[in-house]
């Protein structure tokens, strides 16, 4: 086994590592950064207690949104929740096999994976932006774009269950030309 040991991704709460096993396959390993629950904690409590300052002044009731936060935010450092997401998306997915046929969404290394350390496919793609890279690739990204969008409105509208963090990097077009969905954290 082999990991890198510079991060290909970075965010607020952990980074990503690219590694491959014993067997040749590439993996993305991500990784809580150490003591990263503590550091949310004191910020949590930080924001309900200007919430709470200031919740007097400032309608709707603000303390009501400050718990869906909290719950976000806890969630997202549960790597285990963020793969059976990643599953249950891909499997409501591939319930319209033309869509699916147009989608990549990466499999979970549940053997390597525990709450604070996520081990999925790495996925080598452009982000779904990255005009000139697919476009030098004969990749059409207006046509990648539709399927993206199809992705997500069947999540939204048919499953009721859906990836809240469509940016451009959560969106690669892989070397096949097929939209990768990535980060289920939310």
């Amino acid at each position: 086994v082999r990991i890198d040991e510079e991060p290909v991704a970075s965010a607020s709460l952990g980074q990503v590592h690219r590694a491959r096993d014993f067997s040749g396959r590439d993996l993305a390993v991500k990784v809580l950064y150490p003591d990263i629950e503590r550091s949310v904690s004191i910020d949590l409590q930080m924001v309900k207690l200007a919430l709470w300052l200031f919740n007097p002044l400032v309608p709707p009731d603000l303390m009501s949104i400050y718990g869906q936060l909290a719950s976000s935010l806890r969630g997202e450092m549960d790597y285990q929740r963020e793969g059976r997401a990643a599953e249950r998306v891909k499997e409501n997915l591939s319930r319209d096999l033309e869509l699916y046929s147009h989608l990549r969404i990466p499999a979970i290394h549940w053997e390597t994976t525990s709450r604070r350390v996520l081990t999925m496919d790495f996925i080598v793609g452009d982000k779904i932006n990255d005009g000139p890279a697919p476009d030098a690739r004969g990749i059409d990204v207006q046509e990648a774009v539709e399927w993206a969008t199809r992705a997500f409105l069947h999540q939204m509208f048919r499953d009721y269950f859906f990836h809240c963090d469509p940016h451009p990097g959560n969106l690669l077009v892989d070397e096949d030309g097929k939209v990768a969905i990535i980060d289920f954290g939310m």
